[in-house]
């Protein structure tokens, strides 16, 4: 094993035994399994982050986070709806924040819905006027709106 490696391993055990140890056992707020899946969907080990953001939101079902990043994991492993319907409930939870926002807008302009994801993007920026990434995209998005399509296309 590679001290890289080893690195990792030491990281996760780290993790999975500060999560059982008080508060955590008794409920706590999942903290350090939620940065472990972090971890894990950094180094694109995307099956075994869904799995631990599941365990975060088994503890706590309220972590925004949580929902918006396993909804990245799950979108990247092809299912979309899945994905959405995190995105959706991150929404619920916190209508505040934006990250939920823009990864809709995001999904939705990568699968064709520019018109959709206007209102996502938009959003985002009401909320923070200066994320860049979200002018950008709805610039793309607006663009991609106003062009013909071909009812074929679509």
């Amino acid at each position: 094993m590679s001290p890289k490696q080893n690195l990792s391993v030491k990281k996760r055990r780290f993790c999975l035994i500060t999560t059982f140890y008080p508060p955590y056992h008794s409920g706590g707020c999942g903290l350090h399994v939620y940065h472990l899946a972090n971890l894990l969907a950094g180094r694109g080990e995307l099956a075994e982050a869904v799995a631990y953001y599941r365990r975060t939101l088994e503890i706590n079902p309220e972590a925004v986070e949580a929902h918006n990043n396993l909804a990245v994991a799950i979108y990247r492993l092809g299912r979309k709806e899945e994905a959405v319907a995190h995105l959706r409930e991150a929404m619920r939870i916190d209508p505040e924040d934006p990250a939920a926002y823009y990864n809709m807008g995001i999904i939705l302009l990568k699968e064709g819905h520019p018109d959709q994801s206007i209102r996502y993007l938009e959003r985002v920026l009401e909320l923070r006027p200066g994320h860049e990434g979200a002018r950008r995209a709805l610039n793309s998005a607006r663009k991609k709106a106003a062009e013909p399509y071909d009812d074929e296309d679509r």
